[in-house]
């Protein structure tokens, strides 16, 4: 939101192109909503991923399944034990692919800041620019925000196949 902010307050502070810096001002409101949309989907992720790892320690229960499988003596028990140890492993991957997951979301979020704070530097230095360096400038900006906004839903697709 602080981008928005600096772009509408550089807008009010040099009146005289007020309509050049509007269109980036509006990609730029939608790249931030769609960034804080994505964040709370990706709580989501993470606090599942927190939960699951509170609850016990998966490397010791498959450790003890192993164990119990290769001590029963019995065959339905065994079975059973080993149904459980295959469950535990999918869990484990599972885990692990949602952390694989979670890890690209910051380095996509990283990538963003920098964007954004880009972004903020090329407003501010816009502003001192003449009305068609100005209007020329914001449209690359634009184009910009956009390509942005085109990698997060694909990377967030990506996500969503998990």
């Amino acid at each position: 939101m602080r981008r928005v902010v600096v772009i509408s307050g550089g807008k009010e502070a040099k009146s005289a192109h007020p309509s050049s810096l509007e269109p980036l001002q509006a990609a730029t409101a939608k790249l931030v909503e769609d960034v804080y949309h994505f964040c709370q989907r990706m709580t989501v992720l993470e606090n599942h991923r927190l939960v699951t790892q509170r609850t016990g320690n998966l490397t010791d229960k498959i450790a003890e399944m192993e164990y119990r499988v290769q001590n029963t003596s019995d065959t339905d028990v065994r079975r059973e034990y080993e149904e459980s140890l295959a469950a535990l492993q999918n869990r484990k991957a599972s885990l692990a692919g949602l952390a694989k997951e979670l890890d690209r979301a910051e380095a996509q979020l990283t990538t963003l800041s920098s964007h954004l704070a880009n972004l903020y530097t090329d407003v501010i230095r816009l502003q001192s620019a003449d009305s068609q360096q100005m209007r020329s400038e914001a449209q690359t900006m634009i184009k910009t925000i956009e390509a942005v906004r085109t990698d997060l839903a694909r990377f967030e697709q990506e996500v969503r196949h998990l």
